[in-house]
C-alpha cells in the first residue's frame, strides 16, 4: 500500500523510511535475531531491506 503513491523516487525513499528500522530491529549483526546463523548475518539484512525497498518502489525483477 505504501507504494501505490510512488510516483519519484523521493516518494520511494519516504515510503521506505518507515520499514528502515523496523528491518534493523529485526535482521543483521544488531538484530533481535543476531545469534541466528542466517537471520543474524549481513546477508540476511541486505537481502531483506533490498527486497521490501523495490517492493515499495513497484520493483518486480526478481520476483520469480
Amino acid at each position: 500500500m505504501v507504494g501505490n503513491g510512488c510516483r519519484k523516487w523521493h516518494d520511494v525513499e519516504r515510503g521506505f523510511n518507515q520499514f528502515k528500522n523496523d528491518i534493523h530491529k529485526l535482521v543483521g549483526f544488531c538484530g533481535k535475531y543476531r545469534g541466528h546463523p542466517v537471520l543474524g548475518t549481513r546477508a540476511a539484512y541486505d537481502v531483506t531491506y533490498w527486497k521490501l525497498h523495490n517492493a515499495v518502489a513497484g520493483d518486480r525483477r526478481g520476483d520469480y
